[in-house]
């Protein structure tokens, strides 16, 4: 991939653009298994996933400066000032095009900047999520409250300048932090979800009854399964190493289930996981502690037309667990830590996959587990030219 911003040395945020791709790959599938080694068998890897090597970022998170006249969307630099960035090849040509008419767009409605050094001014970032039908979702963080009664008066034009916008909100981040959103969000669409349509190949019908009737059979079948990005929530910013992530997950956990048992999916998120098993499962049940999260997850079962999924609004440490056959974990980077590590090892589900962003965690995780042994293991390459690493694990209970 060639990049006129890191060659220029405006940015740096892949910092492995040097190296041919098949290379970085490599380095970060032997980085991950030596960080795995302990309880990770080297033939137990599967090969990894690799992505796309340009065109995949599904989110722009664009710090604003410049002036009002001139706006300025891009990366924020030591010195407070910003680089522009709205035609990294990170995003496809359908990102870059709606990326493109922000400045302008920005600029007729008058929105100062947010000035760092001064700590004056209102518009912090522009926050923009892309659906793989290219549909979007605009949202605009601010400083306070006082420019509200503007934009939604603008809200018809802002729609109209911007053909595809589905989602459009307003988020407040008051406080001088180092962060890109605040915890309270207005949506001015009638719309408040994205859908991210997702494709999986299952290997029976859908229908699980069918499948255990063998009406089906081994006949491959494509699903559209849809997910629902939401204004402040969790989204995975790779579409296409997701959706293969979650059907790789799918097809490991169908050797436990065959339209049989009961399956649990731990920090469920949006139910990306437990979606993509239900065809597998009599009965899949997510917990998450976001209810956003959740009500996200239950949107998309009910369009998928789901009745053996449901989802709960919970702390994964503090409800009443129960047993079930397959245990998906799928925590953020800390991990799931020594108590949840504790009841894998006494309830004894006959598998648990672990999905990680952080492989260190997952080697503690997987070290205070105990009574399973790891069967298969993948690297999945959700952000190429970086050091990050997403690493799914099938363990079984050992006899």
């Amino acid at each position: 991939m060639r990049c006129d911003y890191y060659e220029a040395d405006l940015c740096n945020s892949c910092k492995d653009l040097h190296l041919a791709p098949s290379v970085q790959l490599a380095e970060k599938q032997d980085r991950v298994a030596q960080i795995l080694s302990a309880h990770v068998p080297a033939a137990a890897w599967v090969a990894p996933q690799a992505s796309a090597e340009e065109g995949f970022r599904n989110k722009a998170k664009l710090a604003v400066g410049g002036s009002s006249q001139q706006p300025t969307l891009g990366i924020m630099l030591p010195d407070g000032k910003v680089q522009d960035l709205l035609q990294c090849p990170l995003y496809d040509s359908e990102m870059r095009a709606y990326l493109a008419k922000l400045p302008a767009l920005l600029a007729a409605l008058k929105l100062p900047p947010y000035e760092l050094n001064t700590r004056r001014g209102e518009l912090k970032y522009v926050l923009v999520t892309q659906s793989p039908k290219n549909r979007f979702m605009l949202r605009l963080v601010l400083r306070s409250k006082r420019l509200v009664p503007q934009i939604r008066q603008l809200t018809p034009a802002i729609l109209q300048a911007l053909p595809g916008t589905e989602v459009f909100s307003l988020n407040f981040l008051p406080e001088h932090v180092a962060l890109t959103e605040g915890p309270e969000e207005l949506l001015l669409t009638e719309q408040k979800l994205l859908p991210m349509p997702l494709r999986l190949t299952f290997a029976n019908s859908p229908d699980a009854e069918a499948a255990r009737d063998g009406a089906v059979g081994d006949v491959p079948q494509t699903s559209e399964l849809v997910l629902y990005a939401r204004p402040g929530g969790f989204f995975q910013t790779n579409t296409q190493v997701a959706q293969a992530l979650y059907q790789q997950a799918a097809d490991w956990a169908a050797d436990y289930a065959n339209g049989q048992g009961q399956a649990l999916d731990l920090f469920c998120g949006v139910g990306g996981f437990a979606l993509a098993m239900a065809a597998r499962f009599q009965r899949v049940f997510g917990v998450e502690i976001s209810e956003s999260a959740v009500l996200a997850a239950r949107a998309s079962a009910q369009q998928a037309g789901l009745e053996n999924v449901s989802f709960e609004a919970a702390d994964a440490q503090s409800i009443d667990l129960g047993a079930y056959d397959l245990v998906v974990v799928n925590p953020p980077r800390r991990g799931i830590g020594p108590e949840l590590c504790q009841w894998l090892s006494q309830a004894r589900p006959a598998a648990f996959i672990y999905s990680s962003c952080n492989p260190q965690s997952l080697a503690e995780d997987l070290g205070r587990i105990e009574g399973y042994r790891v069967l298969k293991a993948r690297l999945f390459d959700m952000f190429p030219h970086t050091d990050h690493a997403e690493v799914l694990v099938l363990a079984v209970a050992q006899k």
